[in-house]
């Protein structure tokens, strides 16, 4: 089965994101809109796994996250990723990275050493993938995305969850396999990186 560890996003950002679509009316016509209960921030994806393997993956994360401590994440920028020297992907993700998570990422990395998985092929960039652009998306509304207005969204990272994804007619479908918690947050700001 195709997995991936990744920080599940409350109910409110539903709505948040449509208030981001009907203010950005330019990417509608070249964005296909990933739904927005499909919305999660990937920390690691795994690709294929046996599902026999869950448990033994599930302990891992557990044994290499027991320090980990929650935290908070600003959504506040949009980004894209690039297939080919195309643009494929817009996201959201933070201007500042607290310490905490990037902690917890490589705490992950560690966990999956000798794990049957796919290797990271990238630098770990939390962001949330909101849509995929069409060819119809002309260069002009490509070098506008980064003027796209964006509220702040608050985002609390309290447990990382392993997906199951499952591919079908449209768009794929997230199961839980299993979730770890993360440790409460301290009485501190959260540190940034």
């Amino acid at each position: 089965m195709r997995a991936f560890v990744a920080v599940p996003l409350p109910e409110t950002f539903v709505h948040w994101l449509d208030n981001f679509k009907a203010l950005n009316p330019l990417l509608n016509g070249c964005t296909r809109f990933v739904p927005s209960a499909s919305c999660h921030m990937t920390i690691r994806f795994l690709g294929d796994v046996s599902d026999l393997s869950i448990q033994e993956l599930s302990d891992r994360l557990s044994e290499a996250l027991t320090e980990a401590t929650a935290t908070q994440i600003v959504l506040d920028t949009t980004g894209i990723f690039y297939h080919n020297g195309q643009p494929a992907v817009l996201w959201f993700g933070p201007r500042q990275v607290p310490r905490e998570l990037l902690s917890a990422a490589e705490q992950v990395e560690k966990a999956l050493v000798g794990f049957n998985c796919s290797a990271r092929s990238e630098r770990f960039t939390p962001h949330v993938t909101i849509g995929r652009f069409t060819h119809l998306c002309s260069q002009e509304a490509i070098s506008r995305i980064s003027e796209c207005k964006i509220a702040p969204f608050v985002v609390s990272v309290r447990e990382f969850v392993v997906f199951e994804s499952i591919l079908g007619q449209g768009q794929p479908v997230y199961v839980r396999r299993s979730q770890v918690k993360l440790r409460g947050l301290p009485n501190r700001e959260t540190e940034l990186y």
